[in-house]
């Protein structure tokens, strides 16, 4: 059983490890703003402005992220 749970603890700590460092690229931050305006839009199509509001807000924050 622990010579099972040694290499697992191993994978997922380097794997998560990483992780942190890729949500900072800028083409991931660019792309999460893109689609956030995309569906803020699509919800403004719908009539829900809140809803649309939240989603156009959050994408220009991301936007501003990146302008730092």
């Amino acid at each position: 059983m622990m010579r099972r749970a040694l290499p697992i603890c191993l994978f997922f700590g380097v794997f998560v490890g990483v992780l942190p460092a890729q949500e900072d690229d800028p083409s991931d931050i660019f792309l999460k703003a893109y689609l956030s305006a995309q569906q803020g839009a699509k919800l403004e199509h719908e009539s829900r402005f809140k809803a649309a509001l939240a989603k156009l807000r959050f994408a220009g924050s991301l936007i501003e992220e990146l302008r730092k």
